[in-house]
């Protein structure tokens, strides 16, 4: 037998008796014959065949990297989608590069950097998070370059692209169910921007869900995600008159519920004995939070597994590229911060 360093490709398709396309194929994911897979894979574990990363994705004009394009590094949901991601990119030494949107800060927008990954070929696919009309430019741009696209969470139509979102119309209605059990009937809504579909989506699935218990939603406001948004809520809501106000309010995530949960108890409320809140996300300060903050949780880290995956496929089979959608389903975490109205 060889010795594992000499060990070469040819030599791993003569043994197997197929084509050097076939062994590149089996090694990359891609297309082949029940058979011919199985011959291959013997022999390369009988050789103990382990080809070169780097070199395997020079032979086939890539760069072993997938770029992830975000707009901006303070959304702390983002975290879990690493982890999917990379639990799919180390297995194939496949590299993840991160982009924000606004480098400089959130209120200032710059695309140059992705834009430079996609005419310099940096990237062999690009994963974009709650990508808007503003990034549809440089979503047309990377597909016109031939590199597959996925997009988690959007808030635009993308043909072509692979589309991972939450069951967001359901969580509302799950939601909806559990604050109408405890005897909501009046809930206040925050969301996020007004164009954000998730917003829409959990706001409409709200809306049903409370419709079936004779319930409704008394107010909705539109905002940016943010934690301060949910203290500014709270300022807001608390200069209301009481015939003004929900016994419960809905947050469109976690941040700005916990920012609106923190407003509420410098303002003295008691929380869920004065209000009830919940948000979106489970994300892990939503656990660490007193009381601990009832919301829907979103599988963020099955989200990215899957969009990488998807990237990784696209790269395996080109041609056979094709997009597509994914649904995650999303579950009620009940914890201190709903109870029943006063």
């Amino acid at each position: 037998m060889q010795e594992k360093n000499k060990v070469t490709i040819d030599e791993v398709a003569r043994l197997a008796k197929v084509a050097k396309s076939t062994v590149s194929r089996v090694l990359n994911g891609g297309s082949a014959s029940k058979k011919a897979r199985l011959r291959v894979e013997e022999v390369v574990r009988q050789l103990g065949f382990s080809p070169s990363a780097v070199a395997r994705n020079l032979s086939m004009g890539r760069t072993g990297v997938v770029g992830f394009v975000i707009k901006n590094l303070q959304e702390e949901w983002l975290y879990e989608l690493l982890q999917g991601m990379e639990e799919q990119s180390s297995p194939t030494h496949t590299a993840l590069m991160l982009g924000s949107l606004s480098p400089a800060g959130v209120f200032v927008y710059d695309d140059s950097l992705v834009q430079r990954w996609i005419a310099e070929r940096r990237a062999d696919g690009l994963i974009f998070a709650k990508a808007g009309k503003r990034e549809l430019p440089l979503i047309r741009k990377a597909q016109a370059a031939g590199m597959p696209v996925a997009l988690v969470g959007p808030d635009v139509d993308a043909p072509g692209c692979l589309v991972l979102r939450g069951r967001n119309e359901d969580a509302g209605r799950e939601l909806a169910r559990h604050l109408s059990g405890l005897g909501h009937r009046r809930i206040d809504f925050l969301g996020g921007p007004n164009e954000s579909r998730d917003t829409l989506e959990r706001l409409q699935g709200l809306k049903e869900g409370l419709r079936e218990s004779g319930g409704t939603v008394l107010s909705v406001g539109f905002a940016s995600y943010a934690m301060d948004d949910g203290e500014r809520f709270a300022r807001e809501w608390m200069s209301r008159p009481s015939s003004k106000r929900g016994s419960a309010v809905v947050a469109a995530n976690d941040a700005m519920a916990i920012g609106l949960i923190h407003g509420l108890q410098e303002q003295g409320l008691r929380i869920p004995k004065d209000l009830s809140v919940t948000g979106f996300d489970d994300l892990p300060a939503s656990r660490m939070l007193r009381p601990g903050l009832t919301t829907m949780r979103q599988q963020l880290r099955r989200m990215g597994s899957a969009a990488m995956a998807g990237i990784i496929q696209g790269l395996g089979q080109p041609k056979a590229w094709t997009g597509g959608r994914l649904d995650f389903s999303m579950d009620l975490m009940v914890r201190q911060s709903t109870g029943k109205p006063l």
